[in-house]
């Protein structure tokens, strides 16, 4: 079952090919049998050469030889036609590069449009590392390679062993047993190719890891600041060692492998000659059929040899090649039309949440109602489960048991939807990309013009670079000829951001971690008193922002244990209370 699953996966897999371009596909396979036709003859053509050179010599028929190289010439501009044919693809159409591009284009466009889950899931990101890899090895190209040139190197060989049956029954045996050892080891070679790859890929993300430390700003600031640049280097030098150390014991064993594998080659080919010199002294063959003896055996040689590296080339390629296949299987996330719909509610009842190869539930028998004209505070300590509430309400992540609830103006309701463009987002880890500033502000919208007024004053009431001058067309990133913001500028960038966005509510992850108190609290009142019609729900660990809010949730190890106001969760002495007074008395005994 296992073998028939994979040759449909391949034939799959050339399919493919086939479909992307199937013009400059099928150049290269009749490139391939054409070669392979010329190539499988030539030991007759050498041998008709040889014999009108006899004829010459011994006056027999001086003409023959004028036609023994007409068709030496005819066969050899064959081969070339052929050969020019199967360039045709790769040097003027740049087919290679063609066919790799419209892959890559496939696997990134598909991982687009994968659920967010599948990117928490190390297995999947995987999967897209190794079919990306693959690709960017030309592998694809190798397979459709491979596939042409198996059949044609079958029918090449068949023509060799016809050749030398035609003289000598005893050459073909002696030549099929010389052979075989040759390409057993010809085969144990080649199959060392994958284990390679496969030993040498932790070594190397290792490697490119450090590596790109070197280069990443706040990496070198860290090095600068404690100092650790030789650690890391060292660390760097090591990891190299180690993957020299693989290649080289790869090479050595490989080398010793191609070494017996030549000797063997010899060996045959010594065989065949003394077997053919002895049958021309014995007057059994004439000089032409002994060239042609010789030159069937080393066609059969080269032939066998090229098969063997086919098939396993096949298997190799297809162990990087069907991560592709199968990572293009993958489901797609489906996200609903929502354009014309406002949400009034949404609703946790009985959630659970467990995130993959985890044993422990993130939130745990979550039930509540969130109202979107509503003010909302989430609190809890680190691990608590308010990023995944988070993600949980956005529909980004799909309950393992329970369902939420959502409820539109309508009267409509849907369960477990991913609610794009409908809820403007604040997340803890944001990003800012290397685009203008004006991009940035209007991510939500880039196909609507905001008046550059709208951009300026919402940056303003945020106090982004107050008293400056804002230039929404500069580019964000040094490496771009741009600029860099600090982190609190940031932060009151992707808050424009979300007061910006057409939605009728805002979630918000820890948006001010990077301003001190004060600061959050002024933006954070401002920012939402200015965002009219919208409500909002605030995950943060400073519990006095969370004033601002009708109602507080508290979290601990996933579970809900208290909500209320401030008010009624203070007058409780509970989880709030201990967590309020806590840090309002670190504000007080650092103020005296």
């Amino acid at each position: 079952m296992k073998k028939k699953i994979k040759l449909k996966s391949l034939i799959s897999c050339i399919a493919i090919i086939f479909r992307e371009k199937p013009f400059l596909a099928s150049l290269e396979g009749l490139s391939y049998l054409g070669s392979a036709i010329t190539t499988g003859f030539m030991p007759l053509v050498w041998a008709f050469v040889f014999q009108a050179i006899e004829n010459y010599i011994t006056g027999k028929n001086e003409n023959s030889i004028i036609h023994a190289m007409i068709l030496f010439l005819i066969v050899q501009l064959a081969e070339v036609l052929f050969k020019m044919i199967g360039r045709v693809p790769t040097r003027v159409f740049c087919y290679n590069e063609q066919l790799q591009m419209k892959l890559c284009k496939n696997i990134y466009l598909h991982a687009t449009e994968l659920p967010y889950e599948d990117f928490l899931d190390q297995e999947i990101y995987n999967s897209f590392t190794r079919a990306n890899s693959s690709i960017s090895r030309n592998l694809p190209m190798n397979l459709l390679n491979t596939f042409f040139q198996i059949p044609s190197l079958v029918l090449s060989l068949c023509v060799a062993i016809v050749t030398l049956g035609a003289f000598s029954h005893w050459l073909v045996l002696i030549s099929i047993v010389s052979l075989l050892p040759i390409s057993i080891i010809q085969a144990i070679i080649l199959n060392k190719t994958y284990d390679i790859s496969k030993d040498l890929s932790p070594i190397k993300k290792a490697t490119n890891y450090f590596y790109s430390l070197f280069t990443k700003p706040t990496a070198v600031a860290e090095f600068r600041t404690y100092g650790c640049e030789e650690y890391f280097k060292t660390s760097w030098e090591k990891s190299l060692d180690k993957e020299n150390l693989i290649v080289k014991k790869h090479a050595a064993k490989s080398s010793l492998q191609s070494i017996m594998g030549e000797a063997f080659k010899l060996l045959g080919f010594a065989f065949a000659l003394i077997f053919s010199s002895i049958a021309v002294t014995a007057g059994s063959i004439n000089l032409g059929v002994f060239g042609a003896l010789l030159t069937a055996y080393n066609s059969m040689q080269t032939t066998s040899n090229q098969i063997v590296s086919g098939l396993l080339s096949i298997d190799s390629t297809y162990l990087f090649y069907s991560d592709y296949e199968s990572f293009l299987k993958k489901s797609i996330c489906t996200i609903p039309d929502l354009c014309d719909k406002t949400i009034e509610e949404i609703s946790f009842e009985n959630v659970s949440y467990k995130y993959p190869h985890s044993s422990v539930y993130a939130v745990e028998n979550l039930n509540l109602k969130l109202k979107f004209n509503e003010g909302v505070t989430v609190v809890g300590e680190n691990g608590s489960g308010k990023t995944t509430l988070c993600l949980l309400l956005l529909g980004l992540l799909q309950p393992t048991t329970g369902k939420v609830v959502t409820t539109f103006s309508d009267g409509e309701k849907r369960e477990n939807i991913i609610l794009q463009r409908k809820i403007g987002t604040v997340f803890q880890d944001f990003v800012i990309y290397k685009l203008t500033l004006k991009e940035n502000l209007l991510l939500a919208n880039l196909h609507n013009q905001y008046e550059s007024a709208v951009l300026e004053k919402t940056l303003q009431n945020l106090h982004f670079k107050d008293g400056e001058t804002i230039n929404l067309d500069e580019t964000i990133g040094i490496e771009f000829g741009g600029v860099e913001y600090s982190g609190g500028e940031r932060q009151k960038i992707a808050l424009a951001r979300a007061q910006l966005s057409k939605c009728n509510y805002i979630v918000m992850d820890e948006p001010t971690a990077s301003l001190d108190p004060m600061m959050e609290f002024e933006l954070l009142n401002n920012a939402l008193s200015t965002v009219e019609n919208k409500g909002f729900l605030l995950i943060t660990h400073r519990v006095g922002a969370s004033r601002l809010a009708d109602q507080i949730i508290v979290l601990k190890n996933g579970k809900l244990v208290e909500r209320g106001s401030h008010d009624e969760l203070i007058n409780l002495h509970g989880e709030y209370a201990n967590l309020f007074k806590m840090q309002a008395k670190w504000y007080i005994d650092n103020e005296e």
